[in-house]
């Protein structure tokens, strides 16, 4: 195209638009490249295209920097709560506090339940202890041999003991009935049972049942050497192993005339089979 101003050729009529189109490519072509960058793109306050993708990216780049400086706040101030799927779940600070505050109390609640159900009141204990600890000294003495006696002071055996902690034990029994709490009714009740039976056993049972074990185990070992005396002996005491498994009976410790009759015969028995011959 000409550089000549198309208004000014000779026979063409040029119309406004063309007129201007025709300027501005002369204008172009007069300035150069440099009208590229300040004129024609250029916005209604100076700014170039260049310098606004400048300043658009700055933006950006600050908001990328504060929105991850946010997301790291965040994450320090709360509370990570993983749960057992493995699920990652951001918690407040109050959700914490509340979640910790109710497993407290919930910790707190079972100690209390266990604490009520486990009660122990050792005034039964001690005085079942009171009552029944001179029973076992008749048996405090062992002495085992082909020649020699048992050790069991039979002349001193009394079986007044057994009376009197039963009862002890049925007079306990009663009054704990007229205790108005349920809970603590039931709490003692059964620590009344549990001193009871640890208590016959430890005073009435065991010692008596330690000269039976000793002698027994000792005539036993005499069968094998063909020993006649000591089979003899061992063969008495293997008799009586029932009265044994009915005085372990707990069942039967409340029966008085019957625990009475049972220590009698068993005393009897490793007495006479454990005697000097």
């Amino acid at each position: 195209m000409s550089s000549i101003s198309l208004d000014r050729a000779e026979g063409y009529n040029v119309s406004t638009a063309q007129r201007e189109i025709a300027e501005l490519e002369e204008y172009i072509k007069n300035n150069g490249n440099d009208f590229k960058t300040k004129a024609l793109v250029a916005n209604p306050n100076g700014e170039t295209v260049e310098s606004n993708r400048a300043k658009k990216s700055a933006r950006l780049e600050q908001q990328i920097q504060i929105s991850e400086e946010k997301r790291d706040e965040v994450k320090n101030k709360s509370s990570v709560n993983r749960s057992a799927e493995g699920v990652e779940m951001e918690i407040s600070e109050t959700g914490r506090l509340r979640a910790e505050n109710a497993t407290r109390e919930s910790i707190l609640l079972k100690i209390n339940s266990n604490a009520k159900e486990a009660k122990v009141y050792p005034e039964y204990e001690e005085a079942f202890e009171k009552e029944s600890v001179g029973f076992k000294k008749a048996y405090a003495t062992q002495t085992i041999g082909k020649y020699v006696d048992s050790g069991i002071k039979k002349d001193e055996v009394d079986l007044s003991y057994v009376e009197k902690l039963n009862a002890l034990y049925d007079k306990l029994r009663e009054e704990i009935k007229g205790v108005g709490d349920p809970e603590e009714q039931t709490a003692r009740m059964k620590s009344l049972d549990d001193s009871y039976q640890r208590v016959f056993e430890k005073n009435i049972i065991k010692p008596l049942k330690s000269q039976y074990d000793g002698q027994a185990s000792f005539y036993e070992s005499g069968t094998t050497r063909k020993d006649s005396q000591m089979i003899s002996s061992y063969q008495g005491l293997k008799d009586s192993r029932s009265v044994v498994d009915a005085l372990m009976n707990n069942d039967n410790w409340h029966d008085t005339d019957s625990m009475k009759t049972l220590i009698e015969k068993l005393t009897d028995a490793v007495v006479t089979n454990a005697a000097s011959k």
